[in-house]
């Protein structure tokens, strides 16, 4: 995986959702693409080709699991995990986003950010009680653009 020398950490956190009191987050060693796809053309697929951790990227996606995505292993759930992630860069349909992010949160994982998801404002403001309830911080993905962790698809 390409290293971040440098690189930028987290952005602050969009909306007031914040953790550790507003202190700067190392940049992410574990990353899970959640709604990862084998599928070429897919915002799941093209996640897989551009996101760049310091450490490991897993796939988590029932439908595709024990399958390698593009050369990164996908599970079904997060307790399959090796490790726990430092980040979830979420690419579900909208109505799925708060029930994943929750879950997220069960799991202990400190970050995310939401990739293509057009949110209504209701749905919104449950993502970021969602993220407030768990002490999770809600990433913008330009940050992550600009830091180097989330880049276009090559392909």
């Amino acid at each position: 995986m390409t290293e971040l020398p440098g690189a930028p950490t987290f952005a602050p956190p969009i909306d007031g959702v914040r953790t550790g009191g507003g202190r700067s987050a190392e940049p992410p060693r574990v990353i899970a693409v959640i709604g990862a796809s084998g599928e070429p053309g897919t915002a799941g697929a093209a996640l897989l080709r551009g996101v760049r951790a310091t450490g490991a990227v897993y796939a988590v996606n029932p439908h595709y699991a024990g399958a390698d995505l593009d050369g990164v292993p996908c599970v079904a759930g997060f307790a399959e995990l090796p490790e726990r992630p430092d980040l979830a860069v979420v690419a579900v349909p909208a109505y799925a986003v708060c029930g994943v992010a929750a879950a997220c949160g069960r799991s202990g994982i400190p970050a995310l950010t939401v990739i293509r998801a057009e949110l209504t404002a209701e749905q919104h403001r449950r993502l970021l009680a969602v993220c407030r309830d768990h002490g999770m911080r809600l990433v913008d993905p330009e940050s992550l653009a600009k830091a180097g962790v989330l880049q276009e698809d090559p392909a």
